[in-house]
């Protein structure tokens, strides 16, 4: 059966060469780990990215009956949009601080069929440890690169939600801060993915060649934020990253850049693009 046959390129294995995970880094005796230290600057981009990520919600097989799990929730960004217009929502993640974030989101927003799961999508087993849903999905964590565990927990769909050769989070953030700390230069970062060649074109590529037949969709997205003045952008952004002394008016110059008057206001806009990529985890085979 050509679920079984083996593929004639190995995408992942090139998505890898283009996309270099850092090495995970291991919780301590507590559980806590590095997504824990950035769960505030997660969910306030969450925040910003509200609006445009609607979008990626239309592009998914979404019924009214159904129940989702969200595989590395986060803060919830998917997760709340998602519950609005399902049954119910599991969120699995094993960051605390990150899913408090998001039991903190589902709530604000009236939701009352989102059940945590705190969990790290490794060590979650579908139909052992954490149930089997009618459709499964997975955004912007490491879990992306394990296609057959994503699929395994959804009877009837997956998806998985990436960045379609556009801007990620750091490198947003970075645009906002660049020049502004010493700090800042040291720290290790995933490179811009900017190789065209091995983009989410290696996610469909590798859905594909598992039997699937996946359905695209490339989405405008963007973080997008109305300030009754500079002064209050700066501010409120200032959270996401540090400034050295002296070097504040660098850090304004960089908000200025993505700062348009609007209304008698100022609307922060910083572009970028999103893919949704999603599959019958059960397809119809003819040959």
């Amino acid at each position: 059966k050509n679920m079984n046959q083996e593929p004639f390129i190995n995408w992942m294995a090139l998505q890898k060469l283009g996309m270099p995970q850092r090495p995970p880094e291991k919780p301590d005796a507590d559980g806590h780990n590095m997504w824990d230290d950035n769960a505030a600057t997660y969910n306030k981009m969450s925040a910003l990215e509200e609006e445009l990520t609607l979008l990626q919600v239309d592009a998914m097989p979404l019924e009214s009956d159904m129940t989702v799990i969200d595989l590395g929730c986060g803060c919830g960004r998917l997760t709340v949009p998602v519950a609005n217009r399902v049954k119910s929502v599991t969120a699995l993640d094993s960051s605390r601080n990150m899913l408090d974030n998001c039991i903190a989101n589902a709530e604000a927003a009236g939701l009352t069929n989102v059940t945590p799961v705190f969990m790290d999508v490794f060590e979650a087993k579908a139909g052992e440890n954490v149930p089997v849903h009618d459709f499964a999905f997975c955004s912007r964590s490491a879990a992306l690169w394990d296609i057959d565990r994503i699929s395994s927990f959804g009877s009837r769909y997956a998806a998985i939600d990436i960045w379609a050769n556009a801007p990620t989070i750091p490198e947003q953030i970075g645009k906002l801060f660049a020049g502004t700390s010493d700090a800042a230069k040291g720290r290790p970062g995933r490179p811009p993915m900017s190789d065209r060649r091995i983009g989410y074109n290696a996610f469909w590529n590798t859905i594909y060649d598992k039997g699937y037949e996946p359905n695209i969709s490339v989405v405008p997205d963007g973080f997008k934020h109305m300030y009754a003045s500079r002064e209050e952008a700066y501010e409120d952004l200032l959270m996401l990253g540090s400034v050295d002394e002296g070097k504040i008016d660098i850090y304004h110059q960089n908000v200025d850049k993505y700062l348009t008057e609007k209304d008698g206001g100022f609307e922060l806009f910083l572009e970028t693009r999103s893919c949704i990529i999603w599959w019958e985890t059960h397809p119809k085979q003819f040959y």
